[in-house]
């Protein structure tokens, strides 16, 4: 399950921040668990350190991919022991090591497409208020619930717009 922090962002990017929210951090917590990718053993890129002397030492690395859940990270290193890190930056996907290290370093744990999880909650959101939302005038003054509808529809987009690409394996037999 996402921690906190995937389900906050999530949240903010869908624009559920009222009191009370629209949506649980349990119903939030299932939207994210379809956007979740495992990685199992994905190569860091090294970021050197050029220290006086000439010394290039290696105290961090960086991940092709961003929006980690910290808790569920685990590095390696050369040799495949596990190590530990001093700091994990899960939105950028960087990774700074508790000590210099030598190379390769790798990363196994859990990332989160927090685009498309918040893109499928403005969907959800919209579908709720589409089965009330009715525009009416009285007196003079129209209210036009529809347009909270079209709004979060628009949201969805632009959203799913930024949300990862998916990949399916294709595999020819020929």
């Amino acid at each position: 399950m996402p921690g906190p922090a995937i389900i906050q962002l999530v949240r903010n990017l869908a624009g559920d921040t009222g009191t009370p929210a629209v949506f649980s951090d349990t119903e939030l917590a299932g939207v994210c668990a379809r956007y979740r990718r495992h990685w199992r053993y994905l190569l860091l890129t090294p970021l050197p350190t050029y220290r006086p002397g000439q010394q290039v030492v290696y105290e961090e690395g960086v991940a092709p991919v961003r929006f980690w859940d910290p808790d569920s990270v685990q590095a390696y290193g050369p040799d495949w022991s596990p190590f530990p890190l001093a700091r994990i930056e899960a939105e950028e996907g960087r990774f700074v090591y508790a000590q210099p290290t030598v190379l390769p370093v790798f990363v196994s744990g859990d990332s989160y497409d927090v685009y498309g999880a918040a893109a499928e909650v403005c969907e959800r959101w919209a579908a709720r208020l589409a089965t009330t939302a009715i525009d009416t005038s009285a007196d003079g003054v129209t209210v036009q619930a529809s347009g909270a509808v079209r709004q979060l529809a628009e949201r969805a987009r632009v959203l799913r717009a930024q949300a990862d690409a998916l990949v399916v394996p294709v595999v020819l037999r020929g």
